[in-house]
C-alpha cells in the first residue's frame, strides 16, 4: 500500500489518463483518500501494484451492483442493501488449499459473488496471505487495519466462515459483539448466518460452537508444531528464516544450517560503509538513513527481492553497530 506523509492509502476513488504536452505520452492519475482523511491526486508508479488491481477489482463490482439494481424491479431496489461491505479473507500458510483450508482466491470470488446475489457494493477488500488467526493475531494485520476505518451503520464485515476472523474464542466474539454495538453487521456465507444484535441465540450458538472447534484444532496444530521444532533442535537444524546478510543451507548430513550470503553481505556493508561516511560529514543519524534510504531507492537495490525500507535500513544498521560492540567486549574480555 501506497503511503505518504506517513498515511496510507485507505482507498482509491477515481482515474483519470492525463497526456503529456510535451511528448505526447499518456499516464494513469489516481484520485486516493488517505489515512488523514485528506485526499490527492497521485501518479500509477506511486501506488502499489496490489492497490490498483484491489480498486479495479471494486470498480468492477460495484458497477455491476449497479446494472443489477437498475435492470430489477422498484421492489428489488428498494431491498437492496444500502450498506456497503468490507470483504475480509485470510489464511494461516501461503498457498493453503486443502480440504482444510480455502484457498484466498476462493474465499474472495465466493464472498463477492454472495455480495453480487444480495445487491451489496464493497467498499474495503482485505485479505491476510500467511497470517495465523491463533490468539486473534491476524488483528495486527489487513483485519485491524480496515476495521478502523468502519462506519457505524454505513458498513459491513462480509468473510467466508467465522475462522477466518480469527482462532481465538473470546477475542473473536468480543471482537464481534463490538461490531454489532456499531449496527455492523457480520455476513458468514458458508453458515449463512449474520451475525447481530438481532441474530437469535441458536444461530449465535452455531458460530460459538465453530469458534471452539477452529480453537482447539488451532491448540493441537500448534503443539504439533512445537514437538517437531524440539525434535529437529535436538538434531541441530537451524529453525526459522535466516536473517539478512545470511543463508539456509543443508550440510552433508541433511542438517539445516545457516552461513554468510556474500551476495547480501555486500549489500549490508556497502550501507555500513556510507552511514560511516556521512557521520564523518557532521550528518545526523537520522538524514545519514533517509540519505541512504534514496540512495538504495534511486539505484534498485533490493534485498531479497524487496524494496529496502527506512526501517529495514535502521535495522541493519543498528544490527551491524551492536553486533561489532559485542564482539569488541568479548575480545577485550578475552585479553585480560
Amino acid at each position: 500500500m501506497a503511503t505518504t506523509a506517513n498515511f496510507d492509502i485507505i482507498k482509491i476513488i477515481n482515474e483519470q489518463d492525463i497526456i503529456n504536452a510535451v511528448s505526447g505520452d499518456v499516464f494513469t492519475e489516481y484520485f486516493v483518500l488517505w489515512g488523514d482523511l485528506s485526499t490527492s491526486w497521485i501518479k500509477a508508479d506511486d501506488i502499489s501494484h496490489n492497490a490498483i488491481e484491489t480498486y479495479k477489482m471494486l470498480k468492477e463490482h460495484n458497477h455491476q451492483v449497479e446494472i443489477n439494481i437498475n435492470n430489477s424491479d422498484a421492489l428489488a431496489s428498494a431491498n437492496s442493501n444500502q450498506k456497503q461491505a468490507f470483504v475480509y479473507s485470510r489464511i494461516s500458510k501461503k498457498g493453503d488449499s486443502d480440504q482444510y483450508f480455502v484457498s484466498l482466491e476462493s474465499q474472495r470470488q465466493q464472498c463477492f459473488k454472495y455480495c453480487l446475489d444480495n445487491n451489496i457494493k464493497i467498499e474495503f477488500y482485505g485479505s491476510d496471505d500467511g497470517v495465523s488467526g491463533k490468539d486473534f493475531k491476524n488483528f495486527k494485520y489487513e483485519l485491524g487495519y480496515w476495521s478502523k476505518h468502519l462506519e457505524n451503520d454505513k458498513h459491513i464485515l462480509v468473510t467466508y466462515t467465522p475462522d477466518r476472523i480469527g482462532r481465538n474464542l473470546g477475542k473473536c466474539v468480543s471482537y464481534m459483539d463490538g461490531l454489532s454495538s456499531r449496527n455492523i453487521d457480520i455476513h458468514f456465507i458458508k453458515e449463512q448466518i449474520i451475525y447481530n444484535k438481532n441474530t437469535q441465540s441458536h444461530q449465535k450458538n452455531i458460530i460459538h460452537s465453530l469458534l471452539v472447534q477452529s480453537e482447539n484444532f488451532s491448540n493441537m496444530a500448534s503443539e504439533r508444531v512445537k514437538n517437531t521444532v524440539r525434535e529437529m533442535r535436538k538434531k541441530g537444524h537451524h529453525i526459522g528464516n535466516a536473517p539478512l546478510g545470511m543463508m539456509i543451507y543443508k550440510n552433508n548430513n541433511g542438517i539445516r544450517k545457516m552461513k554468510h550470503d556474500p551476495s547480501e553481505r555486500n549489500i549490508i556493508k556497502n550501507i555500513i560503509k556510507k552511514h560511516k561516511q556521512n557521520l564523518t560529514q557532521s550528518i545526523t543519524k537520522k538524514e545519514s538513513y533517509n540519505l541512504i534510504e534514496q540512495y538504495l531507492t534511486l539505484n534498485n537495490v533490493t534485498l531479497r527481492n524487496k524494496t529496502i525500507k527506512l526501517a529495514t535500513v535502521k535495522r541493519l544498521i543498528k544490527t551491524e553497530f551492536d553486533t561489532n560492540i559485542s564482539s569488541l567486549m568479548t575480545n577485550m574480555a578475552l585479553t585480560f
